[in-house]
């Protein structure tokens, strides 16, 4: 009897469980079947998704007993490219005279101003994509969520002036495929900031990745106001705030204000 076995018997079905070096170039390939598809190669939407279901199978001896038919209905049962992810899998850039490493899952360990110049960086980027400076942004996203291996254990100690002097001592082998990957990285966890905290953000800071809106202005604001709190007065502690307290705290006062005026607004009156 023939034993049978299950799409995730045969194939990793979870990002989590790639290599950088699989997840970056999956994100190659995907780009290149979904062109191939807009352009209606359908011989090239082959041989892509073959190079893709190679790539993420796990059990080599039964991947090679499937037929071709096997693995494009394996392949539509994938949903590989439907879920985000949250883990950096660069883990650590081993630079000249430093080794930086990666965010935890879900920009946890960040503070307030390093999220500020992620973000700055990440829609300056997206903005220029087509453009030759364009690349620079990308370095200085990358070296405002790494910190030097030194600074770990010392959360919130980040300051953007020395974040800079990081981006001119990025290894060559940090490939453009390798920081595309730490991009859709960081897209996945703002798009996950953004919808946790649904009554701070508008509805439409969640969009597609290829333009995101600005939230440059709003942050620094919120960094102002931060300054302005009890719990972290002064814009030295501001800057130095944990992420998801302070976005707590900013969710928590627009959700109460919200509510606070379709109190007024039901009892016929906009005096508050």
């Amino acid at each position: 009897m023939k034993k049978k076995h299950n799409i995730s018997d045969i194939f990793h079905n979870d990002w989590s469980n790639l290599t950088a070096d699989q997840a970056s170039i999956l994100l190659n390939w995907q780009t290149e079947l979904q062109l191939a598809q807009h352009e209606e190669r359908y011989q090239d939407c082959g041989f892509t998704i073959f190079k893709i279901m190679g790539c993420i199978q796990k059990n080599n001896a039964v991947f090679k007993k499937l037929s071709a038919e096997q693995i494009l209905d394996c392949f539509v049962d994938i949903e590989l490219f439907e879920k985000p992810w949250y883990d950096f899998h660069v883990q650590s850039i081993q630079c000249k005279a430093w080794k930086l490493l990666s965010p935890e899952k879900k920009l946890k360990d960040l503070n307030f101003e390093q999220l500020v110049d992620a973000d700055s960086n990440y829609t300056a980027f997206l903005s220029r994509i087509n453009e030759p400076e364009a690349i620079v942004y990308l370095d200085k996203l990358i070296v405002s969520l790494y910190r030097p291996e030194s600074a770990q254990g010392k959360k919130y100690e980040y300051q953007s002036v020395l974040s800079n002097e990081f981006v001119e001592d990025l290894p060559p082998d940090l490939t453009f495929q390798f920081k595309y990957l730490i991009l859709r990285t960081y897209a996945n966890c703002r798009n996950y900031l953004v919808t946790t905290f649904d009554d701070l953000f508008p509805a439409s800071s969640s969009e597609n990745e290829s333009k995101p809106q600005d939230l440059s202005k709003m942050w620094h604001d919120m960094l102002c106001d931060l300054a302005d709190t009890t719990a972290f007065p002064g814009m030295k502690w501001a800057k130095k705030a944990p992420i998801f307290e302070a976005l707590y705290y900013f969710n928590k006062k627009v959700k109460e204000g919200n509510e606070l005026k379709e109190k007024y607004r039901k009892n016929g009156t906009n005096s508050y």
